[in-house]
């Protein structure tokens, strides 16, 4: 806002000095008819005097107001190139959420699948740990017969 408000100072500032410079030229005009008549020939060399003083400033004036006006148009062109860069970034850095949003999804579907199946392996190793266990006691009541009937032979 801080732009368009400095545009419309400029505009209004160069209005003015607009219709100062008319007003000047007309009152130019005004004394040359008068001059022409033969009345107040000093008058009028005060106002061409006063004419010229008031072009001079009307042109730095303009040209002052036409480098400003060219400074807000540049910095203008630059804010929107800075937005339409930054409305670039924005969908780029959108698309990349998303796609690791999806990564991160995959990762944790196969993180859920490899922890399924270690529990099945616990389970597995479980029930074959239980089954060692029973095979040992069998082993170890097997042998203790062997042992006895081996004993038993020895003395009969």
């Amino acid at each position: 806002m801080h732009q368009g408000q400095s545009l419309r100072e400029v505009a209004k500032k160069k209005e003015k000095v607009s219709r100062e410079l008319q007003a000047a030229k007309a009152e130019l005009e005004s004394i040359k008819m008068r001059a022409a008549t033969g009345t107040l020939p000093s008058q009028v060399m005060l106002f061409q005097e006063s004419i010229a003083n008031n072009t001079s400033t009307s042109n730095a004036e303009s040209s002052r107001l036409k480098e400003e006006n060219s400074s807000l148009s540049s910095t203008c062109s630059m804010l929107k190139k800075e937005f339409k860069s930054a409305s670039t970034n924005k969908n780029a850095t959108q698309k990349e959420t998303e796609a690791l949003r999806k990564d991160n999804e995959k990762t944790r579907e196969k993180m859920e699948a490899l922890d399924a199946k270690l529990r099945n392996a616990n389970k597995d190793k479980s029930s074959l740990l239980a089954e060692k266990a029973t095979l040992e006691r069998e082993a170890k009541t097997l042998r203790s017969k062997a042992a006895d009937m081996e004993r038993t032979v020895r003395c009969s």
